[in-house]
């Protein structure tokens, strides 16, 4: 087998040489357990770079050599492993691009991978794997990618779909998998420089590490307008809970009064009919339901109005909340040991409005335990 096609892979022109993503435990599988001279001892991806600084990267190519731990027949790979090398490179594609912030963020993950072989893909080969944006519709982003051999013979495409995260769900993923306390959160790959990687084509393990400021936070992905400290966040909740209560008052009286139009114009006999008691106690009863369907939807409609005026503090928030209901999970007292002379004092954190508020309550709970253990019932 030549080499030629390899070669021209890796003589691209201003390519950049990047590292496959190792960030809090991701791409284990191939960074950690397959990274060994008999399965996957080198895995080195370039692409041309885009000359705007948010063009989005259309083409990555990756150089891998597959070891002869990998066979599935005698001397040929396991069909599983070509697959995992197609999804890879798919995977990076989007990496590449989250890191240039050429499309939106903050994650992406799998919906479906169709592999396609077409020749046996022999071990101890080094070959070139190309994957490509077919489209972005919407939140789904498709993918096509190909195996090719050095002298650029296909053996194998695949075909892919992946679906953007919403944001909420993936910070809230985020704080489940790394703690509420996490600073950062580093959703991409490392941009690696030096030509010296791509001609000697080291092991993954070889390659340099990433500077500090190569790395892609949360916070890159979602810039604040200002640091969101501990007040400020108090601070935003308490308008957020004020406008959950003033839409309501205004639901509520609207529903009621809406309600009573409602009931006036005789649409609703049927349904009085059917109620037991007097009629003006029913038409009464009635009305205060349409009153409280719009007490309790007054919340929701409260949120999405203050979310649309503070969307600048919206992922600093859902990082805050994380932390804030963590920090009250984690302190408040055991509610098993109230009574009627020793209540709990704020379970669930309620009335939190400030650092200081939130000291206080720290020494409710303290309070709390040390009557349960020294009152004398």
């Amino acid at each position: 087998m030549t080499d030629n096609h390899v070669e021209a892979v890796l003589e691209a022109q201003r390519a950049q040489l990047v590292k496959i993503p190792w960030v809090h435990g991701e791409s284990t599988y191939i960074n950690q357990t397959l990274n060994t001279p008999e399965t996957v001892p080198r895995f080195v991806l370039v692409y041309d770079k885009p000359t705007a600084p948010h063009q989005r990267v259309e083409v990555l190519r990756g150089i891998v050599t597959l070891g002869s731990g990998l066979s599935g027949h005698v001397d040929i790979c396991h069909g599983g492993i070509t697959t995992t090398i197609l999804d890879e490179m798919m995977g990076l594609l989007v990496v590449a691009n989250l890191r240039r912030q050429a499309i939106p963020g903050p994650a992406y993950m799998t919906a479906y991978l169709n592999t396609t072989f077409l020749r046996p893909v022999a071990a101890n080969r080094t070959y070139v794997v190309v994957a490509r944006i077919a489209k972005l519709e919407g939140r789904k982003l498709f993918i096509t990618d190909t195996l090719e051999d050095g002298d650029g013979m296909l053996l194998a495409k695949g075909e892919g779909m992946f679906v953007r995260l919403k944001e909420k769900i993936f910070v809230l993923d985020c704080a489940r998998t790394t703690g509420p306390d996490f600073a950062v959160i580093q959703l991409v790959t490392i941009l690696l420089a030096g030509r010296a990687c791509i001609a000697n084509m080291p092991a993954i393990s070889s390659c340099p590490t990433a500077r500090e400021n190569d790395t892609l936070t949360l916070h890159d992905r979602f810039p604040p307008s200002a640091p969101l400290d501990w007040n400020s966040f108090f601070r935003l909740r308490k308008q957020r809970r004020r406008w959950q209560l003033g839409f309501s008052v205004v639901l509520g009286v609207a529903g009621s009064g809406g309600g009573a139009l409602f009931l006036s114009t005789g649409a609703a006999e049927w349904a009085v009919s059917l109620v037991p008691l007097e009629q003006f106690v029913t038409l009464g009863l009635m009305t205060t339901g349409f009153g409280l369907l719009g007490w309790l939807a007054g919340p929701s409609c409260g949120s999405l109005v203050f979310n649309a005026l503070n969307r600048q503090h919206r992922a600093q928030m859902l990082l805050r909340e994380v932390q804030f209901f963590a920090r009250i999970k984690k302190h408040r007292v055991d509610p098993t040991a109230s009574s009627m002379s020793n209540p709990v004092p704020d379970y669930y954190g309620e009335k939190i409005s400030s650092v200081a508020g939130y000291r206080q309550w720290l020494k409710d709970q303290r309070a709390f335990n040390k009557k349960r253990t020294t009152f004398v019932r």
